[in-house]
């Protein structure tokens, strides 16, 4: 048996070489893509988030059931069929009390996922001020944290979740 030439290893390990390098630069590049696609999906959600949240927790008592009813709009089914379940008793105090309510978003952000992250899921933080009025009369403000889960439903930034504290 011969053995190879110095050449031959050479040219073989430059070979070796070149095939890791491609390999590291694709596998790096596939890291990256991944990691602004789910930056990109928290940007989104946060962005659609920011609009839903003055809709789901702001009404006016003349058009509640309406505000209520066109909030469902920036929820999944299944949320908005929770979320429904509550108006009743809102509309009635509501409308009985004068009640108005604005709710402004004052700074939003992603929750760290972990192994969890997924571009058509995150989770949201979000100080919400909120403030009334009763019977016309100023009511004392709210400042509100709440967690939102979005979900990605044909496209569109839907709320799946909301929970205020």
């Amino acid at each position: 048996m011969t053995r190879p030439s110095r050449r031959t290893v050479l040219v073989a390990l430059a070979v070796v070489a070149v095939v890791f390098a491609l390999v590291s630069v694709l596998v790096v590049q596939r890291a990256e893509a991944s990691a602004q696609d789910q930056q990109d999906a928290r940007d989104d959600a946060a962005a659609a988030a920011t609009d839903a949240i003055p809709r789901m927790l702001g009404y006016r008592h003349a058009s509640i059931a309406d505000d209520l009813d066109e909030a469902t709009e920036v929820m999944t089914e299944s949320f908005a069929d929770q979320y429904s379940e509550l108006t009743p008793q809102l509309v009635s105090t509501a409308q009985q009390r004068q009640i108005d309510v604005t709710a402004t978003v004052r700074t939003i952000a992603a929750l760290e996922c972990g192994q969890e992250c997924s571009t058509s899921k995150v989770r949201l933080l979000a100080f919400v001020d909120q403030n009334r009025t009763i019977a016309g009369k100023p009511g004392s403000p709210a400042a509100l944290s709440v967690v939102i889960s979005m979900k990605k439903v044909d496209g569109d930034w839907l709320v799946d979740d909301l929970t205020t504290s």
